[in-house]
């Protein structure tokens, strides 16, 4: 087989290199995030147990 036929069939093709390392990066930073909103909404409905319940509309006296 001739040089020139093997040097044709040979890609350099990173894509798949690319997808799994942009997926890793993704990952890493979705992470922080995604455990961040955790735990903010973990303190918003304790907070919320803690709170007096307020009337949805202005009351009255009279």
């Amino acid at each position: 087989m001739a040089e020139s036929a093997v040097r044709d069939r040979v890609t350099d093709d990173r894509t798949v290199a690319s997808g799994i390392g942009a997926a890793v990066i993704g990952g890493v930073v979705l992470a922080p995030v995604g455990i961040g909103l955790g735990i903010a909404a973990f303190v918003v409905r304790r907070r919320q147990q803690r709170a007096v319940p307020v009337a949805p509309w202005p009351v009255q006296q009279g």
